[in-house]
């Protein structure tokens, strides 16, 4: 497994674990709420857990986060043989596109205003990975292995 693929596995996995601690909202006051709400505490969201919460403004946050305890103790051979322990990243999400930008479309009735506020579903795959850990070990583990111990259980 190189960076890149790393990197790309730790946002899918930042992705879920957000959309799991707002219990799958689509509402984005409700998810920036709950990351909010969070922000004092360390939530487990199998397989990571929150360790901080940075809220740079009402939609923008930086979530660090590390694999679980109970991801760790589940998985102790590859915690052991690929040094997981050491993982920690930070989720950035980016400023929520609230459709500030109107657009004005002419019709037969008039002018109409139209804005285009993004979901959250947008706004967090949008979000990206910053690796702040990582054990050179960690890259010999296979992505696909890696990827059905995080993801897939």
């Amino acid at each position: 497994m190189d960076e890149q693929q790393l990197n790309n596995l730790l946002v899918k996995v930042s992705f879920l674990a957000v959309y799991q601690l707002s219990n799958g909202s689509e509402d984005p006051f409700s998810v920036q709420e709950s990351i909010e709400h969070n922000s004092y505490t360390r939530p487990i969201l199998t397989p990571v857990q929150i360790l901080d919460i940075k809220n740079i403004s009402d939609s923008e946050k930086e979530i660090r986060f590390a694999l679980s305890p109970d991801y760790l103790s589940t998985n102790i051979d590859l915690v052991m043989e690929y040094e997981l322990h050491q993982l920690i990243w930070i989720f950035k999400l980016p400023k929520y596109d609230n459709g500030k930008n109107e657009v004005v479309v002419d019709d037969e009735e008039g002018q109409i205003s139209i804005r285009s506020e993004e979901g959250v579903v947008e706004w967090l795959i949008r979000g990206t990975v910053e690796i702040l850990n990582v054990s050179d070990l960690s890259y010999k583990l296979d992505l696909e292995t890696l990827y059905h111990t995080v993801i897939k259980n």
